[in-house]
């Protein structure tokens, strides 16, 4: 007989491996990486950790302390992260056919295992753990952490398992499935780092004495959904062996598409502002073409944030007449939304200063599902023409061929690099590495 067992793949500090894997000084040094604007810590190694800093912490209020302990501090690089997690993917696509991608450094996979000889199975799978492990951190330079067990939540508590692995020297990749230490380890893990359980529910299933994920998995089902939620009963039912969560092998439809950041400083420019509105609206349409969607509803909204003396937030919305994704098209919607929703002083003459703006595109139909309007309203879509502009795109770079709406193509070009903040409404990230996977001019160069 076959039984289905799942393998979790968790790339280890994900930001940072990736800063480390082209930065061969790096190695053995504590690194952390921070969110937009260079605002807080969002990945941090466990070298990190152990100097006492933590998740979340703004960083100019450890901005000394960092330096002084030797710590690497990076500005996020997300176009370096996003090509890193597709090449480790298709690496994982090489393994099984069946892969669900959970997140950017997450991917379950499915496997079978013969329940014959179930010992034999063990190290089989085991040794295909390391395999997976081993050949991912030589084509990329990323460390993974590797568990396989008979549902995603045990993945999950032996991923956290893989992390004692570490701390002893050993490979952390694992089969968890009949493992002689999975009921000892269960016996330990606070009820708090299972994963879907939160810290308000962690402390209401501690006072009715559930406190490890053990204790979870042998509480009444039923109670649970009555007394909790149905998710509540699915993850100690797979605590203990019963799979319940769906594996997904195409993602969930997608509801809403929303593009939007966060400004270096206040802007107070409406020319500014419409700019950024029309960049994300861009990339938002260049989304939705490589998706084949096509959008009913778009909203645009800018606000000055809440820690200002004078606060603003603003909003418009509007249904289209037909479905598009044509840029042509919502960037004349988005013009006519600006022009309701952007509101330059105050009733007392004080100016507003903005501090993010974005849009947001919803009410999605396949290109697939489209067919010919019943009546002519004046609307041409043109299909060609963004094909030849995502195409020229593509091949020459990112906004070789923009919307004059959205500034100067040379500008733009550097949204995404360390002179983000050179654009008027772009990110402070005066720490960012360079893109070595994704940009010819920053490609590593070795000097022989």
């Amino acid at each position: 007989m076959y039984k289905k067992l799942y393998a979790l793949i968790d790339c280890s500090s994900f930001y940072c491996s990736c800063e480390r894997a082209f930065r061969a000084d790096l190695k053995g040094k504590a690194i952390c990486v921070l969110s937009n604007n260079d605002g807080c810590i969002i990945s941090l190694t466990p070298d990190t950790k152990a100097l006492g800093f933590k998740m979340g912490t703004p960083y100019y209020q450890i901005k000394d302390d960092l330096a002084q302990k030797g710590v690497a501090v990076f500005s996020s690089n997300y176009c370096l992260y996003a090509d890193m997690s597709k090449r480790i993917v298709k690496i994982i696509r090489s393994f099984s056919d069946f892969v669900e991608q959970y997140s950017i450094d997450e991917s379950f996979v499915q496997f079978e295992a013969n329940t014959n000889n179930i010992e034999q199975e063990r190290i089989r799978l085991h040794a295909l753990a390391e395999e997976i492990h081993f050949t991912i951190l030589k084509k990329t330079g990323v460390p993974v952490r590797v568990s396989i067990a008979e549902t995603k939540t045990l993945a999950k508590v032996g991923s956290e398992y893989t992390k004692c692995l570490i701390k002893q020297g050993i490979v952390p990749a694992v089969c968890f499935w009949e493992h002689p230490d999975k009921d000892g380890y269960m016996k330990t893990l606070p009820v708090n780092d299972v994963w879907g359980i939160g810290r308000q529910w962690s402390k209401k299933l501690e006072m009715s004495g559930i406190k490890t994920a053990k204790d979870l998995s042998m509480a009444n089902p039923d109670l649970l959904k009555k007394n909790y939620s149905i998710v509540m009963e699915r993850t100690a039912r797979e605590l203990s062996g019963f799979s319940c969560i769906l594996f997904e092998l195409v993602a969930p439809e997608r509801k809403s598409l929303v593009r939007s950041r966060m400004f270096s400083h206040k802007i107070t420019d409406a020319k500014y502002l419409k700019q950024a509105i029309s960049f994300h609206l861009a990339r938002a349409s260049e989304k939705l073409r490589s998706d084949k969607l096509m959008a009913t509803e778009l909203s645009i909204f800018m606000s000055t944030g809440r820690h200002t003396e004078i606060t603003k937030y603003s909003y418009a919305h509007q249904t289209l007449l037909r479905p598009t994704n044509d840029i042509i098209i919502l960037a004349e919607v988005a013009d006519k939304l600006f022009k309701e929703c952007y509101v330059k002083n105050d009733k007392f003459g004080n100016e507003y200063k903005y501090s993010k703006a974005g849009v947001s595109l919803s009410g999605f139909s396949s290109i697939d599902k489209q067919s010919e309007p019943l009546f002519d309203i004046g609307i041409t879509e043109r299909p060609a023409l963004m094909k030849i502009l995502d195409g020229l795109n593509r091949k020459f770079g990112k906004h070789t061929v923009v919307l004059a709406s959205m500034g100067v193509p040379k500008k733009l070009q550097k949204i995404e690099a360390a002179k983000d903040d050179a654009i008027e409404w772009g990110m402070k990230r005066g720490l960012m590495s360079k893109r070595f996977t994704t940009v010819w001019e920053e490609i590593l160069q070795v000097k022989i």
